[in-house]
């Protein structure tokens, strides 16, 4: 019987998918493929014209770089230039490594002085002794650097000698000397005496302690480093010093000891000029850019930038520039050019595309999108109609196969007593009981018919109710009496518990009856080995309502079944379901019914526990 469901279904199928492929799913594939293809043509063409443009800045981003380091180059004294040095075969030269430093000859007179000064300073011979060979020494000097050195020696003594303000004075001496003046270091004897005034614990001699380091940070490079880091040692002793001139001294220790960096790791960058003179090279941190001052001159003096002053200068000069930044050491997206060797540049935004371009891929996105939400759409359409015929034609074969086993049973025993009836071979007893059997089988069958005939007239829109005024209790006892006997006949106990005090109510009796029956029977078809069931009628919670309950001990519906139950064909997909005979029709029927008189039915089940279906009627007492 379900063969020619199947066969239909398969033929409607195949040909929904037909005609969904020639009329929908080619031309949707087909500009699919058009339109990638545009889209992949336009971002091949987008990312040309990026790397065009990438390349463009980085090359408009090298003459600015270049022509601002050929402005440096005429201009020596630029804040960018961090030092100047010399190059020679053994590496780079700074100015400190050329100055002259003060001849080491000297009277033997004052050499004798000065070293019976020092001797007794640190063997503790006694001060008196230390401070006669210190003034000898001081009035032995030849030249102002002798007489430096003498009285260093002599305000160490003083100070060493508890006398503070004896060397205060001799200090004050020395700090009015000219840096100029420098020991064998290099090292202005001024710097000394800032040193010692300003570690003192008043600041009376301030202004002349910052206009020694001023004066120091005014020689710029002949100064050696131990000087730079005595003058930030004075600096930081005096407490009411110039916040600009730190911030200078700062950045020129800073320059030392990059420059130190660089004179000892110069073998890292010496390759740059191999082949040009013209070529810059990047080192340290902060970044350097190291070139030849005047490429092809001599001496060969050796120029190193600041990088960070000359790129904000480039970025504030062009805003289409600013987007490309030197990369660190081993990273960025593309080589600079020739004359930066070695040296990446980092691209931090490209130009965005025209207008035309973006409205044109953004109309092919919405096209695409469109076209593949159609598509798909559709194929969930065909998809859910297919499963819906699929789903239908299972359920209406399985109602069929149901309906001819119910109506196969009732006549098979209706047949089968009627032969034995006509026999004439029974007693009397027995004739009473196979008439019974004849007329409940009977009945069965005409609640079966009634419900598939109540079903198809539900189905067609033409389902009528007749209402009335009818004693509930009344129409609950008339559905008892008719399922007494199936019920007696299969073991099961009745119990019936009616609230007569409820008034008379509008309804369709015969349907209202339809409704108890179909309940009765399906609580005797799952109760499994339980053999008692309630029907109840009650009052409900609001006055004039009504609730008829039928309570079965069986085998329980899982709580996610309790909405499908009431469609129409279903049945819960059980084992032990399957096995009991059923149209899926009654709940149905109930459902309709019960609606239909305003009401609703409710289901508490749980598996294994048995069920109550109550049917809930609204309060309409006259």
């Amino acid at each position: 019987m379900n063969r020619p469901f199947t066969s239909d279904l398969h033929r409607l199928s195949i040909r929904r998918v037909g005609l969904f492929i020639a009329t929908m799913a080619v031309p949707c594939v087909v500009l699919l493929a058009l339109g990638v293809q545009t889209v992949v043509q336009q971002e091949e063409l987008a990312v040309k014209h990026a790397a065009d443009d990438r390349r463009l800045r980085l090359n408009e981003f090298e003459k600015a770089l270049v022509t601002a380091l050929d402005r440096v180059r005429d201009q020596p004294h630029d804040s960018s230039v961090a030092i100047v040095g010399t190059l020679s075969d053994n590496g780079v030269v700074w100015p400190w490594d050329t100055v002259a430093r003060p001849s080491a000859a000297s009277s033997a007179r004052f050499e004798a002085a000065l070293s019976d000064a020092e001797t007794a300073e640190f063997s503790n011979l006694g001060g008196a002794l230390a401070e006669r060979a210190a003034q000898s020494a001081v009035s032995a000097a030849a030249n102002a650097v002798e007489k430096c050195r003498a009285r260093l020696v002599l305000a160490r003594i003083f100070t060493k000698a508890g006398r503070g303000a004896d060397a205060e004075q001799v200090y004050l001496t020395l700090l009015g000397e000219p840096v100029s003046t420098v020991d064998s270091l290099g090292t202005p004897f001024a710097l000394y005496a800032a040193e010692w005034l300003a570690s003192a614990e008043s600041h009376r001699h301030a202004a002349s302690i910052g206009a020694v380091v001023a004066s120091a940070i005014k020689r710029e490079w002949s100064l050696p480093p131990v000087a730079w880091y005595l003058a930030r040692s004075v600096d930081r002793a005096d407490g009411a010093g110039d916040a600009s001139l730190a911030r200078t001294l700062a950045q020129r220790i800073a320059d030392v000891e990059q420059a130190l960096a660089l004179q000892r790791d110069f073998v890292t960058i010496a390759g740059v000029w191999r082949a040009s003179d013209a070529a810059w090279a990047v080192f340290g941190s902060p970044r350097w850019l190291v070139g030849i001052d005047h490429p092809g001159g001599e001496p060969r003096r050796l120029l190193s930038v600041r990088l960070d002053p000359v790129v904000d200068a480039i970025h504030r000069t062009s805003a289409d520039l600013a987007a490309v930044t030197l990369a660190p050491a081993g990273a960025g997206d593309e080589w600079l050019g020739d004359a930066f060797p070695g040296v990446k540049a980092r691209i931090a935004i490209i130009r965005p595309a025209s207008g035309p371009r973006w409205m044109q891929r953004g109309f092919y996105a919405v096209a695409l999108a469109i076209v593949l939400g159609v598509t798909s759409f559709g194929g969930f359409l065909l998809w859910r109609d297919v499963q819906r015929d699929i789903r239908l034609a299972a359920l209406r074969s399985q109602f069929v196969s149901s309906v001819s086993h119910e109506l196969r049973t009732p006549l098979t025993a209706i047949r089968l007593f009627a032969d034995a009836l006509r026999s004439d071979q029974i007693g009397a007893s027995s004739r009473h009981e196979y008439v019974d059997t004849i007329v409940n089988e009977s009945e069965r069958l005409t609640r079966l018919l009634n419900n598939v005939l109540d079903f198809s007239q539900i189905e067609q829109g033409g389902k009528a109710y007749r209402f009335e005024p009818r004693s509930l209790g009344d129409v609950v006892r008339v559905a008892a009496r008719v399922m007494a006997y199936p019920l007696e006949q299969h073991g099961f106990t009745l119990h019936l518990e009616i609230d007569d005090s409820l008034p008379p109510a509008p309804v369709d009796g015969d349907a209202l009856q339809q409704a108890i029956l179909n309940l009765l029977t399906n609580a005797m078809k799952y109760s499994g080995t339980g053999r008692d069931i309630d029907l109840r009628l009650a009052p409900g919670a609001a006055h004039g309502d009504a609730i008829i309950s039928v309570v079965d001990r069986g085998t329980g519906i899982p709580l996610h079944e309790h909405v499908r139950i009431f469609e129409k064909f279903y049945r819960v997909g059980t084992p032990e379901n399957q096995r009991i005979p059923g149209a899926g029709l009654g709940l149905t029927l109930v459902d309709h019914i019960v609606r239909a008189h305003g009401g609703s039915i409710r289901v508490d089940s749980t598996p294994g526990l048995g069920s109550t279906f109550s049917i809930h009627l609204p309060g309409t007492a006259t």
